[in-house]
């Protein structure tokens, strides 16, 4: 087995405010299609170390779900664990997972950070 030489960090931010609820199905389908392609991505290249952080947000709270995990630990999400509510702090949600994110990551440079922002804009 190859030795694994190249890591990737995945930060995935989900939008879980009320304006959410009219796409709620769609949303749980994409996210957890997200989901398999980061873990089979990973199986694909054993090369790379995947690692996932996952946060929910609305006016209500930033939710930590997972943070800096490997991408076995991330679940998928359904219609009893996905709950849209309240209202939307996008960009409360984005600058405080990247700046957490980026304050975590090594001095060297030498991977990469995909951010996946699952949100209806509103």
């Amino acid at each position: 087995m190859e030795a694994t030489n190249h890591c990737v960090y995945n930060l995935i931010i989900l939008d879980e405010s009320g304006s959410m609820e009219s796409i709620k199905n769609p949303t749980i389908s994409g996210f957890n299609e997200v989901v398999e392609t980061i873990k089979m991505v990973e199986q694909k290249f054993p090369t790379q170390k995947h690692y996932i952080s996952l946060v929910s947000f609305n006016s209500d709270a930033i939710k930590e779900i997972i943070w800096n995990e490997e991408v076995s630990k991330l679940k998928k999400i359904h219609t009893e664990n996905y709950e849209p509510n309240y209202c939307t702090p996008l960009y409360d949600a984005i600058g405080h997972s990247v700046n957490k994110l980026k304050a975590q990551l090594p001095v060297d440079t030498s991977y990469n950070v995909l951010v996946t922002i699952l949100t209806d804009g509103e």
